[in-house]
């Protein structure tokens, strides 16, 4: 029970997410912060701090990915691929991937540690870009 509470203690440190954040985050994501919108998306998608609910997690990664959010057009991608909000919509997910490719390699060449890691699942798979296992 010990490591329960520290993973789930360690997750909530890690996502930054508490009570007071997720009220800050979400009242910022209504007032159209595109930054906030793809935060929560990501909660959502993947429990953090929050129950998972992916038809939450498409409604605000589309919000965030309409301006312009590669971070949020890659995640609002995934969903519709996967199918996980209930709709399955493969031909739309696989323009929005190929959208998303090139934003997401100006964050990677920024830095951005989760626009790496989502562009070389994009290479490693070929999706939106040419595959390259190298890459």
């Amino acid at each position: 029970m010990r490591w329960f509470v520290f993973i789930y203690v360690g997750s909530l440190l890690m996502t930054g997410s508490s009570s007071a954040d997720l009220k800050g985050i979400l009242l910022k994501a209504e007032n159209g912060d595109k930054g906030a919108q793809y935060r929560l998306a990501e909660m959502y998608a993947e429990a953090q701090g929050v129950d998972q609910d992916y038809l939450k997690a498409s409604q605000w990664a589309r919000k965030a990915a309409d301006q312009g959010d590669a971070k949020a057009q890659y995640r609002l991608a995934s969903i519709m691929y996967l199918g996980v909000d209930g709709q399955r919509r493969q031909p739309e997910a696989l323009k929005l991937f190929l959208r998303s490719a090139a934003g997401l390699k100006v964050l990677a060449k920024e830095g951005d540690a989760d626009a790496q890691s989502k562009l070389g699942i994009l290479y490693a798979r070929g999706i939106g870009v040419q595959k390259d296992l190298k890459q």
